[in-house]
Formats: C-alpha cells, sequence, structure tokens
C-alpha cells in the first residue's frame, strides 16, 4: 500500500500528460491528480458481491475508459471518463478469497489467481469474452507460495507451489500457453522481477539462507547466486578488518575496526550468529 497525496491506495495508474487515476483503499472512491498537483473525486464503485468489493487492485485504461479491477470478487468497474459514467461488470462466477495478480498484456487483461483452484483468466474488455486457462497449485498453502507478477514482453512470470515444491510459471500471452520448471532450491518464495533480461528472484532456501538468484530469462540457468544472509552492514565509518574473510553460516564472529572519538582507530568482535 502507498499514500499519493493523502491518499491511501494498493495501485494507481498513470497516463502520460494527464495525471494519476487512484482508487483510494480507505474509502470507496476514485480520484484523479492532475500534472497540477489538483485532487479529484470522480466516481464511487457500488454494487459489489461483498461489502468489500470496492477495493481495488489494479486500474486499466483502455480507449476512453478506465477499468477498475477488484481484489476482493471477480469483478470490475468501467468508468466512462467522457461522460462520468460507471458500470459495473462481474466476468467469473467462481469463489475467490484475494485476487492482486491482475496484468494488461496485448490489449487483454489476465487473472492470475492467488487463493483458490480457479483457472487463469484472459479477458477482452470490448467484447466481454472471458478465455479459461487450467491452472493449480496447492490450495492448502493459500496465498504464502505465490509471488506477485512480472511481465517480460509478450510473458507473465511469477512463482509458486505446485505438489510441494516451487516452480517457476511463464504464461505466453500470444498463445495462452502455461509452462513451469521446478526451482529445486527454493523453500519460500519472496518476489521476482526482471532486470536487464534476467530473472531476478528472491528466496529463502531449503538450507535456511536468504538468496537473491539471477536467471537467464530463456532457459532458467542460473548465472549468479547471491547470499544475502552472509551481508553485514556495518555502521558508518566502520570496516571489516579483513574486508577479504568469507562469512558463512558457520562463523561466529569476524573482526572490525572503527574511529574513535579521539581520533584513534579501535578494533570489536561482532557475533554474526545473533545478527
Amino acid at each position: 500500500m502507498v499514500v499519493i497525496m493523502g491518499v491511501s491506495t494498493f495501485t494507481a495508474l498513470h497516463v502520460e500528460n494527464e495525471g494519476f487515476w487512484i482508487p483510494s483503499s480507505d474509502i470507496n472512491g476514485l480520484f484523479f491528480l492532475n500534472n497540477e498537483n489538483k485532487l479529484e473525486y470522480k466516481c464511487s464503485f457500488f454494487g459489489g458481491e461483498s461489502v468489500s468489493s470496492w477495493e481495488i487492485c489494479k486500474v486499466i485504461k483502455d480507449k476512453e475508459s478506465l477499468y477498475a479491477f477488484s481484489r476482493r470478487s471477480f469483478e470490475y468497474w468501467k468508468y466512462d471518463v467522457k461522460y462520468n459514467r460507471v458500470e459495473r461488470q462481474k466476468y467469473y462466477s467462481g469463489k475467490t478469497g484475494l485476487l492482486s495478480n491482475v496484468e494488461y498484456v496485448n490489449n487483454r487483461v489476465w487473472i492470475i489467481p492467488r487463493d483458490y483452484n480457479c483457472p487463469i483468466l484472459n479477458i477482452d474488455l470490448q467484447n466481454r469474452e472471458v478465455i479459461e486457462i487450467p491452472y493449480t497449485f496447492d490450495i492448502s498453502l493459500g496465498s504464502s507460495g505465490i509471488t506477485r507478477t512480472c511481465i517480460y514482453k509478450d510473458k507473465i512470470y511469477w512463482l509458486n507451489r505446485k505438489e510441494k515444491n516451487i516452480y517457476i510459471f511463464s504464461l505466453d500471452c500470444r498463445n495462452n500457453s502455461l509452462k513451469y520448471n521446478a526451482f529445486e532450491d527454493a523453500q519460500f518464495v519472496n518476489c521476482i522481477d526482471v532486470y536487464e533480461d534476467k530473472l531476478c528472484i528472491l528466496y529463502y532456501s531449503k538450507d535456511a539462507q536468504s538468496i537473491l538468484c539471477l536467471m537467464d530469462i530463456n532457459n532458467y540457468e542460473i548465472l549468479e547466486r547471491i547470499n544475502l544472509t552472509d551481508t553485514i552492514k556495518l555502521p558508518e565509518g566502520w570496516v571489516f578488518e579483513n574486508p577479504k574473510e568469507k562469512i558463512t553460516k558457520d562463523t561466529k564472529e569476524v573482526s572490525v575496526k572503527y574511529s574513535e572519538i579521539d581520533g584513534k582507530v579501535g578494533t570489536a568482535l561482532i557475533n554474526v550468529q545473533e545478527r
């Protein structure tokens, strides 16, 4: 959750040369922040399936309309910017608990479920066509296994559990094909993103290490594996006495140097088992 000009929100849409469209997470309302930092109330999201359906996880602009997707139910509100009109639309009849992975690729909306075994949904906003893509994962773990999605070109990536293991999922939005590859080292996953044509995955390994992994986005070859558990941040002005010393999970203490008030250099031992 972020705060923009005093409005708390789960998401916001920036339109170049116009401003920000901001659905509030505190009250039922859509606000517009123009380039002159003037905040205007535009509409509310009424008629939802539950009292919290108005909580919005994604705002998409298609032609002259905005589409605000609920994070609590399979429905969205279409807001006509020109005529200031709101229309509610339900797009799937299944049960849901939390939706946060909603992406817009190739002029279609893609819904990747988090909490329940329902299909991936591919929506054409113009004719309201919905295509279902089979997708299952370990429902007993709820949303604890899945990450937020990220986009690279025409594909959507995320990680989730399937049959008690972690997998990297990739959805090709050109042909609706879903593939997944085992990520055997991971016990829990935090997030996935793309940087310079590489998949960047932050996860907790099966040997209790916090790892940042860089992978080739095409074949999932591991290019670099950075153990963040071995990283210790020192106060400003402090340095390791032996900068080349390798810190592992078995390391008990490391020696550091620091400047004392009188200008002298002091030394100390840090217990790294307590970090």
